[in-house]
């Protein structure tokens, strides 16, 4: 469609253990294969070899949000099981929706500011240890 609606953040639905997640501000992931180059003799790279398949993601979320995925987290923060987060982008009748399929949280950062209207959110960083899956398509077998 030309000059039609576009994917924007209303058009984004997160979904977590806890439910969807109203009350995301930020959501970003991203992955990465390494390829190295490979050389025989002489100076001309005669190929390349693949390295470590690595994910990784943030996303930020209000305290209250926060307060609900914790409670599916068991009783630590850092030692929970794996779990999913789905990211759907929905807009005008055509839907993309990325996996990422196995979360372990890193990192949690809270902030505050005078003046701030949402005191208390959270900055979560995490890895993804299976591949993340963007719109049916496995970023690696």
């Amino acid at each position: 469609m030309i000059n039609g609606s576009k994917y924007d953040w209303e058009s984004i639905t997160a979904l977590a253990p806890n439910g969807i997640m109203f009350n995301i501000t930020e959501i970003n992931y991203s992955d990465e294969q390494e390829i190295k180059e490979v050389y025989g003799k002489g100076s001309i790279q005669a190929g390349y070899g693949r390295g470590n398949y690595k994910a990784s993601g943030s996303l930020k979320i209000l305290l209250d949000e926060w307060e609900r995925l914790a409670s599916t987290l068991g009783d630590t923060i850092y030692d929970h099981d794996v779990f999913p987060i789905t990211v759907s982008y929905a807009a005008e009748g055509a839907t993309v929706t990325d996996l990422l399929p196995a979360i372990k949280i890193t990192k949690v950062s809270t902030s505050n500011s005078q003046g701030s209207s949402a005191a208390g959110e959270k900055s979560i960083d995490f890895m993804i240890t299976k591949p993340i899956v963007y719109n049916g398509k496995s970023a690696k077998a």
